[in-house]
């Protein structure tokens, strides 16, 4: 398993600041108990998707670091809404489907990157079948956004959606492979749980690219590394 700069590095490498700003949001939440705080070096806590997530919802939901551990819970509060089914049978949407919270749907989502890599691998060699080769490079290379298969995430204040799209022709319309919203707990919400919610809802969004990144930095054992 990784340690928390490995994650850091991961991150910062997908999301346009700089690694310095990474880390201090990584050290305000985990001044705050939502990564675990040990002893340095080979002593150091071991990160799991549980910390990844915390991190990643820090980052792209807060306004300013302070905001990251208030971020944190309001978005692993939000509750499945609506869901549109996978169309074949992957185990990583299905379980998202049956997540308690979106905190734990994005866990499952990081943990199950390399089973959305294979996919996105068998989708290409069957629909590119010349260019499949490259295209397997790219999504290695974490450039899902070149690639006509992805995977995204979409946080608004506060709903998100996770949502799988293919591209069976460059030049043609995406195909939502699976879709999952969430929304607020409504139990929470009338306990003002979320705060006053803005009338603006500016949304983030963040794809395979910054999932896989992740989803690699957590796994360092050898059969991992076969996969990704």
């Amino acid at each position: 398993m990784a340690k928390l700069p490995s994650l850091v590095n991961a991150l910062a490498e997908v999301d346009g600041r700089s690694r310095a700003t990474i880390d201090h949001i990584a050290r305000v939440i985990r001044e705050a108990d939502y990564i675990p705080t040990t002893k340095r070096g080979s002593g150091a806590a071991e990160m799991t998707a549980q910390e990844a997530v915390n991190l990643l919802l820090a980052a792209n939901g807060a306004d300013t670091p302070s905001d990251g551990p208030a971020a944190i819970d309001r978005f692993r509060s939000l509750r499945l809404e609506t869901y549109r089914p996978a169309d074949t049978a992957v185990a990583t949407f299905k379980a998202i489907t049956e997540a308690e919270n979106f905190g734990r749907a994005l866990e499952i989502l990081i943990d199950g990157m390399p089973e959305v890599l294979r996919i996105a691998f068998d989708f290409v060699e069957r629909c590119y079948p010349q260019k499949a080769e490259v295209l397997k490079g790219t999504l290695l290379k974490h450039t899902w956004d070149l690639a006509p298969f992805n995977v995204s995430v979409q946080l608004k204040r506060y709903s998100t959606e996770i949502v799988c799209r293919s591209w069976a022709e460059m030049s043609g319309a995406a195909q939502t492979e699976f879709a999952a919203q969430f929304q607020v707990d409504y139990d929470l919400l009338t306990e003002g749980f979320y705060g006053r919610l803005p009338g603006r809802k500016i949304s983030v969004e963040f794809g395979g690219e910054t999932l896989l990144k992740l989803s690699t930095a957590l796994r360092t054992d050898s059969a991992a590394k076969e996969v990704l």
